[in-house]
């Protein structure tokens, strides 16, 4: 999503693969990410990475409370060292808006002896 290249971004073989899986094109819809993977092309592109990111996913509208009960929940961490009060709380914050279903910072003590914080999500 999101390129206006002028050229082949991706080899024949790639193209057929998506044409035999894909369910439909367009912008990325609001989903339950199930799996992501990447790749990495040879081919070097001025201002731009050849990579290749492939989602798969259940559509927003058939998750949720009540829907699909049993589905397993993921837990999202990041070890954070030189953030203030305020930058912690805007994270939490952030988490919760995008759809977690709980956040929080825990202290920590990160190599050297560096205070830090774990955010979990």
């Amino acid at each position: 999503y999101g390129t206006n290249e002028t050229f082949e971004l991706t080899t024949p073989t790639g193209a057929a693969l998506l044409a035999a899986m894909a369910t439909g094109w367009g912008p990325m819809p609001d989903m339950v990410v199930e799996a992501t993977g990447y790749g990495a092309g040879d081919r070097d592109f001025d201002g731009r990475p050849n990579l290749l990111q492939a989602v798969i996913g259940t559509k927003a509208d058939l998750v949720g409370p009540g829907v699909g009960a049993g589905q397993p929940l993921v837990q999202l961490e990041a070890n954070v060292d030189d953030a203030t009060g305020e930058t912690l709380a805007h994270a939490l914050a952030r988490c919760l808006e995008v759809g977690a279903r709980d956040a929080w910072v825990t202290p920590t003590v990160m190599k050297k002896g560096r205070p830090a914080h774990v955010i979990s999500a």
